[in-house]
């Protein structure tokens, strides 16, 4: 068996850019998509009422496509099979693939040509939420085999842009035309569908599912407590924190630090970010210093506070940048003792990003700084 996948994408890599601690990191694009017009045939609404969900808890079960259209399910179990292993997106709690087929080929068994919208988001549980991680979005080509009886897969092409989908649909007559008939209304539709149909096909406890930056988004018929709604992040760093997945999002976990943002509204956009990292100092002025070199701070006039029950230095500082656009900043040198924990939080202000002040920065972050705990 001839089990292939020439995959040519990008992988949707849904964190922030800049990490922290003195270093910079850049989240991978998202393939290029086009608009159109909606097509109603392309996904099948959801007309399974919810189950009852009592529990959810890990490990998760694998997700297994249950709907009837054919081949669907081969290319989900390649989707997941290829993302988990060779992608290494098999830390997730669940891979969750939303695909939609265009057209089929069925001119020969031993090749039959299904083309596409062929999509995988994984998604880590916090309490009854499903939070969204990396992922893959691409338009492309599967080469299936029936000819021993059974569906598959020998070949995969997937598009890396959308100039590299006009160059392998537009030979096809009338292809191109089917592909751009499909709108991301369709292919978010289509995710959500997998989403709901993953929940209650498995009976599962989850509420609802959240994208970085965004509220969370109700699973049908299911309604999320406001005990599960607070969320207690155990960092690799020994400390702990509990935030409100309504308004604070988790972007990314590093080597040196994680990340957190403002869930937005809408089209607002505040830029809004909290960084929190360990560091190889005892001192807490210094240990700011050190792990925001990145951004390399001037000048900082330092105030004693606490963070929890923890003694803590506290300092602000405004950054103008090339754009014309103005950074600001509150940092915090955490004393734990044992090291010092540092918390950056930012936010972005310029003409087209609407304004949010060092005191609103930090009282909107300031309810989770109360929960902090060092282990």
């Amino acid at each position: 068996m001839k089990k292939r996948m020439a995959f040519v994408l990008a992988l949707l890599i849904l964190s922030l850019s800049v990490l922290g601690c003195g270093t910079k990191e850049t989240a991978a694009s998202a393939t290029d998509t086009p608009d159109g017009d909606v097509n109603g045939s392309a996904v099948e609404d959801v007309v399974e009422e919810p189950a009852e969900n009592t529990s959810v808890s890990l490990p998760l079960p694998a997700y297994k496509y249950t709907g009837e259209e054919e081949y669907l399910a081969e290319i989900s179990d390649y989707l997941i099979d290829y993302y988990g292993k060779e992608a290494g997106l098999d830390d997730l709690d669940v891979l969750i693939p939303y695909s939609i087929i265009v057209q089929t080929d069925e001119n020969s068994e031993d090749d039959i040509v299904v083309y596409g919208s062929f999509n995988i988001d994984g998604y880590t549980l916090r309490n009854t939420t499903l939070c969204s991680g990396p992922g893959a979005r691409s338009y492309g080509i599967f080469h299936i085999s029936k000819a021993d009886g059974n569906v598959t897969i020998t070949d995969g092409q997937l598009s890396q842009t959308y100039y590299d989908m006009q160059d392998m649909f537009s030979p096809i007559d009338g292809l191109l035309d089917k592909i751009n008939a499909l709108s991301m209304e369709d292919i978010e539709k289509a995710r959500v569908q997998s989403i709901e149909e993953y929940v209650t096909s498995n009976n599962l406890g989850i509420t609802q599912w959240q994208d970085f930056g965004r509220a969370p988004e109700a699973i049908a018929g299911a309604t999320t407590s406001d005990e599960d709604e607070m969320y207690t992040f155990k960092s690799n760093f020994d400390y702990e924190i509990t935030y409100d997945l309504r308004k604070i999002t988790l972007s990314s976990i590093g080597e040196e630090g994680d990340m957190f943002g403002r869930v937005e509204s809408g089209d607002f956009y505040s830029g809004t970010f909290m960084v929190i990292c360990t560091s190889a100092y005892s001192d807490p002025e210094k240990a700011v210093y050190e792990n925001n070199t990145d951004i390399s701070p001037k000048d900082l006039e330092f105030t004693d506070t606490t963070i929890g029950s923890y003694p803590a230095k506290r300092a602000e500082w405004t950054e103008k940048t090339d754009d014309g656009s103005e950074m600001r900043y509150v940092f915090y040198g955490i004393d734990v003792k044992e090291t010092v924990i540092t918390v950056k939080l930012s936010t972005t202000h310029s003409e087209k990003v609407p304004e949010m002040s060092i005191e609103e920065l930090d009282e909107f972050f300031a309810d989770t700084l109360a929960t902090f705990k060092y282990n």
